[in-house]
């Protein structure tokens, strides 16, 4: 090395920083275990091996070692056959396949600690390699920045998101190198400024001006929007998706609508560019709402997932499942009805206005009269001792009703035929109409350019998942199953599920049934008629009441998690606006049950608000769904979900926030759902006491994506089907404003594999004609080895001045040929020969008859060679591919 020790400290200041910033913005998005100080260790390390290995001492260290590892594989070879080079090769194999794996981004846990530690070493080595031998020997600004910056701009585009010091130290750098850059161009440009250094070490004096400019440049307010150009925009993001679609692989561990381009959802709002990267294909009976994430508490700009107690046995699914097979009894219990022949009449009944009139008398002495529709739900109005009646009737289940009445129905119910009630409560049947109103269906998921270790399933799905060999799944309490490293490409899974018949009038009436307090009134109810089983005229009332407590405990069950689920999904902050709590009451003060509340909103979300991917900027400091509903007024899913979310919970019923995504509206000839991210989506899961969670979309393109249709005749051929609501088309997905709202997928993908074809076709010819070019350099310089001395020269002096001419070196008028030398030795520091010494020499070949010797001849040869190096690196490197790579000029 010709430096001296202050450049050698200054360019190794300059690299171990570049090489920090590259190495730790690749390494944060893949998730590995390696902090920020022993990221920068190791990029210090990094480049202090190159240093030394690029010194004579270094470079005889280096090939002995080579030396001494070839010595070694051969006497392995030789001594114990190939079973000794599979023992040598066997751990070199594993660190590049974990190379491999990190590289691509495909890292997981399953990488053992010791190799991982050897892999991240490795991966710092070789990254230092490009950075070192593009800064030291001799600064190559745009091959060294350039593919940096592409890096950055390839990570947004995969995660949408870069990590920002690795941007600021990087940026920092760069401003550093071009300034210093652009002052060696100026310097050797100016001859009048011989006295100025040039050496590395000026390099300390840029950094302050650095970062001033980025401290400048943070201190400008930035809008949360970009800047639009319409019609470059669109034409832009057609060929960007396309490529994107066939090309792009989407890498993360959980799931959130950020990685589909809907924005992050703990701060919410403003416009989204969802694309069209294949994420799975999906075999399934219908349309089916895939979960990806479920999020419990809303900050005022967002929603975040809090730690949850996993329960010991069991998870929200579970509980789920189990309240689907059992909590319909409460239901039951409360509306009289204690058959399965009763609760199917209930469920299939018809609307009536007859009431039936029945009267208790409540503890204090006063009346309760409770008036039952016949065949259908349960009204009642309260006469209290004195009082006159309510003009109005109102639902059994409502919470105007007090609770004493409803336990009294259940109590004297079952005292006036207890063996009936027994029966009723010891059986694990359920009606056969539920169970055909939650049919149990198979679905496949196969995992297209998407490596996550999220599983998408709905949400009331059966285990186990199959399909997996090799993968341990874990569940979260919410159900969501995540694998223990990033699934692979083509990953396939199935799993059976419930898929509940959304839009049928039957389940919809299953739905009323529930109410808040259903399990606390059944337990009471059934905790007073044990005790009072010898009063009612029992047999062996001791032994029934032990095996009655016995079926009774998967109801106290019930309620413990009722109550945690109110407990965790009705929470708002305090910074809820006033006017979002009134509006919540104004939509479901009127409606008798807990379900009709929900509906209410939902059909007041979906009536009164526009659907747009490009809304207007929330206000700082501004609740977001508070702007939405009041000033806003439109948004995309994420909005509307949000704002049902929140007035569910403004009503008291529990509600939670889902992302994740809903399958297309049709799927191919074979019954496959191809699902992009276009399809990824937000909804909302409600708690409805007695039934579970179901799901409600209050989007309005997607009304009636959830519905599903089943008979519910039985195998005897007879019975009815309902007609499902007409879709809303998917044109309300997001498409480049210049197509057409009928545009399709398909014609969208023949439309790509064109614009692939054009652009191999478009690389292809360049990379022709810069192959073309490169045999004919080589020809040029041949042909002038051949050519006789009288020849050689001067065809070799016109090639210099042509390659002189390039970067602004000509000949003035009235300069003779030795003056235009004179100037180009001033100019470049040559080193095999000088411009002057050349000229000499073509002026006696030409006008002397003078022939040069070989040895002469072997330093005009190399002479050009360097004249070329050196003024390809003074031109622009758009200049230089221009004339040197594509138009044949050198």
């Amino acid at each position: 090395m010709k430096k001296n020790f202050r450049d050698l400290l200054c360019l190794g200041f300059i690299g171990v920083f570049y090489h920090f910033a590259i190495y730790r913005s690749v390494l944060i998005p893949m998730h590995i275990p390696v902090k920020a100080w022993q990221m920068l260790l190791l990029s210090f390390a990094a480049i202090l091996v190159l240093f030394l290995a690029d010194t004579r001492p270094g470079h005889i260290v280096f090939l002995s070692g080579i030396g001494l590892g070839v010595g070694y594989t051969v006497y392995v070879l030789l001594a114990e056959s190939s079973e000794g080079l599979e023992k040598i090769f066997q751990p070199i194999g594993a660190l590049g396949k974990a190379f491999v794996q990190i590289s691509t981004g495909y890292y997981n846990k399953t990488i053992p600690d010791a190799l991982l530690l050897w892999t991240v070493v490795l991966y710092a080595l070789v990254l230092a390699i490009p950075v070192y031998y593009l800064l030291v020997p001799r600064l190559r600004f745009y091959f060294l920045i350039v593919p940096g910056a592409g890096l950055f701009i390839a990570l947004w585009s995969m995660f949408r998101h870069v990590d920002k010091t690795s941007f600021y130290i990087f940026i920092t750098v760069a401003i550093v190198c071009f300034i210093h850059y652009k002052y060696i161009l100026y310097r050797k440009k100016d001859s009048d400024r011989k006295q100025m250094p040039l050496g590395t070490n000026t390099i300390v004096f840029f950094v302050p001006v650095a970062l001033l400019i980025l401290l400048v440049a943070s201190a400008f307010t930035v809008k949360n929007v970009p800047l639009k150009w319409p019609w470059l925009d669109e034409k832009i993001n057609i060929w960007y998706w396309t490529l994107h679609e066939k090309y792009n692989v989407d890498r993360y561990d959980q799931f959130t609508l950020a990685n589909t381009g809907f924005g992050d959802p703990k701060r919410l709002g403003g416009p989204v560019y969802p694309d069209y990267t294949p994420v799975m294909v999906v075999k399934s009976p219908t349309r089916v709402y895939l979960r990806g994430a479920v999020y419990d508490e809303y900050t005022g700009s967002g929603w975040i997932r809090t730690e949850q107690e996993e329960l010991a046995d069991t998870t929200d699914r579970a509980m789920d499942l189990l309240e689907m097979q059992y909590g319909w009894k409460a239901g039951g219990a409360s509306l009289s009805l204690f058959n399965l022949r009763q609760y199917r009449e209930y469920l299939e009944q018809s609307s009536s206005d007859e009431y039936i009139e029945t009267t208790y008398s409540s503890k204090d002495g006063g009346e309760q009269t409770i008036y039952v529709q016949k065949g259908s739900a349960i009204y009642s109005f309260e006469l209290a001792a004195g009082d006159a009646a309510k003009d109005s009737l109102v639902n059994v289940f409502s919470s105007e009703v007090n609770d004493e009445v409803k336990q009294a129905r259940i109590l004297d119910t079952a005292k006036a035929n207890p063996t009936e009630y027994m029966d009723f409560i010891r059986s694990s049947l359920r009606p056969q109409l539920l169970g055909k109103l939650h049919p149990e269906q198979s679905i496949s998921v196969r995992h297209l350019q998407v490596r996550t270790r999220t599983l998408f399933t709905p949400l009331k799905t059966y285990v186990p998942i199959n399909g997996l060999p090799g993968v341990r799944l874990t569940e979260s309490p919410e159900g969501i199953f995540e694998g223990d490293g990033r699934l692979a490409r083509d990953s396939e899974y199935y799993y059976n599920y419930v898929q509940p018949a959304y839009g049928m009038e039957t389940l919809k009436r299953y739905y009323n049934s529930s109410s808040p307090g259903l399990y606390r009134n059944f337990r009471l109810a059934n905790d007073a008629f044990l005790e009072g089983m010898e009063e009612y005229g029992v047999a062996d009332a001791e032994l029934t009441r032990s095996e009655m407590n016995d079926f009774l405990k998967v109801y106290r069950e019930l309620e413990k998690y009722r109550d945690d689920i109110y407990n965790r999904y009705t929470i708002l902050p305090g910074t809820i606006p006033e006017r979002v709590l009134t509006l919540a009451t104004d939509l479901t003060e009127s409606e008798p049950s807990t379900y009709s509340k929900v509906l209410a909103m939902e059909k007041y979300l979906r009536e009164n608000f526009t659907y747009t991917l490009t809304p207007g900027v929330l206000p700082q400091n501004q609740d977001f769904v508070d702007y939405f509903m009041f000033t806003g007024k439109e948004g995309y899913c994420a909005y509307f979900a949000s704002a049902l979310c929140i007035l569910t919970r403004a009503a008291g019923i529990p509600a939670r926030y889902v992302e994740g995504f809903v399958m297309p509206q049709t799927p191919d000839e074979n019954g496959y759902y191809h699902v992009t991210n276009q399809y990824a989506h937000a909804w909302v899961e409600v708690y409805l006491e007695g039934v579970g969670w179901i799901t409600f979309e209050p989007t309005p393109p997607y009304a009636g994506a959830m519905n599903f249709l089943v008979s519910l005749q039985d195998n005897d051929g007879t019975g009815y089907y309902e007609e499902l609501p007409p879709e809303i088309p998917d044109q309300y997905l997001y498409m480049p404003s210049n197509l057409p709202m009928d545009y399709d997928i398909v014609a969208n993908n023949r439309a790509g594999v064109e614009a692939v074809t054009v652009l191999l076709w478009a690389g292809a010819v360049i990379a022709g004609v810069l192959l073309l070019n490169l045999i004919a350099a080589l020809l040029h310089f041949l042909v002038l080895r051949l050519l006789p001395a009288q020849k050689s020269v001067p065809a070799v002096y016109r090639y210099l001045v042509l390659l002189l001419s390039q970067v602004g070196c000509v000949s003035k008028l009235g300069e003779t040929p030795k003056d235009f030398a004179k100037r180009v030795d001033e100019r470049f520091q040559l080193i095999h020969m000088t411009m002057a010494e050349m000229v000499e020499m073509f002026y006696n070949v030409r006008f002397g008859a003078h022939t040069p010797d070989k040895v002469s001849l072997r330093r005009l040869f190399a002479f050009t060679r360097e004249v070329k190096a050196k003024s390809g690196r003074a031109m622009y490197l758009h200049k230089r591919i221009l004339f040197r790579g594509l138009l044949f000029r050198g």
